[in-house]
């Protein structure tokens, strides 16, 4: 079983990557600046398995010391929204983050970094979003030849507790064929969080895995791999649109949701 360290871990794909992973058998820390998710023991008893802190991936002496005895990081934080009145910007938050805790793995000899990244721009989201993604990936490679590194590039990851992503995502479906966005082709369609969450563990904990996944390689992980059930996986929904939303309403609404979160 390994140790893996999730920074962004209380986040909607951070905490099903910590549940995931908790599991099947692995012992798991995470941090972020709010530190435990909001979810009861009651309902969600994997929490308690978990070794919680609130911590800033910029400040390293608040959580370099999880890394202790750590096969491997698993990088999410990520944000759709810049605010540079509190020094969060895309390249700050999707790509030096990255950065920083990749030179912290380095320094304590953990030997492998997954990182979340994006296959296509989200729709209404400035390229400057997708630029500081590849400028991770990229540095991730050069910078740290000594790290065994994997990239995933879902698009659009859906699951309950992130709201309107099942609508979005059925949405989408809908529209494969159309070609309105690359979010709504087979290379880039939505994926559950799930899936994504399997394929990241799978990442963290297989020595052989090296390079880039992508939305069919998540996929086909997460169908496959024995480390979450497919038949409870979350499913697209066009409920709302049955019980009264107008297209363009609905369409608004999930952006606005979407861009909120």
């Amino acid at each position: 079983m390994a140790k893996l360290v999730v920074p962004g871990g209380n986040g909607f794909i951070g905490t099903e990557i910590c549940r995931v992973a908790v599991q099947n058998g692995h012992e798991v820390a995470a941090f972020g600046r709010t530190g435990r998710p909001a979810l009861t023991p009651a309902r969600h008893p994997w929490v308690q398995d978990v070794e919680w802190r609130a911590a800033d991936v910029f400040a390293p002496d608040t959580w370099r010391d999880l890394l202790d005895g750590t096969d491997a990081v698993v990088h999410t934080i990520a944000t759709i929204r810049e605010h540079p009145d509190r020094d969060v910007t895309f390249d700050r938050v999707n790509a030096e983050s990255a950065l920083r805790a990749a030179e912290a793995a380095v320094a304590a000899d953990v030997g492998a970094v997954v990182f979340l990244s994006v296959r296509d721009k989200p729709p209404l989201v400035p390229y400057a979003f997708l630029s500081a993604k590849r400028r991770a990936e990229r540095a991730l490679r050069e910078d740290h030849p000594s790290l065994r590194t994997v990239t995933l590039r879902p698009n659009l990851v859906y699951g309950a507790r992130k709201t309107g992503t099942p609508t979005l995502a059925a949405v989408l479906n809908q529209a494969q064929g159309m070609r309105p966005h690359p979010y709504a082709t087979a290379e880039g369609r939505p994926l559950p969080v799930e899936f994504v969450a399997a394929a990241a563990v799978q990442a963290a904990v297989t020595s052989t895995m090296e390079g880039t996944l992508t939305v069919p390689q998540i996929d086909d992980i997460g169908r496959t791999s024995g480390l979450v059930d497919p038949n409870a996986a979350s499913t697209p929904s066009l409920a709302p649109l049955l019980v009264g939303l107008g297209g363009t309403a609905l369409g608004a609404w999930l952006l606005r949701r979407w861009r909120a979160s």
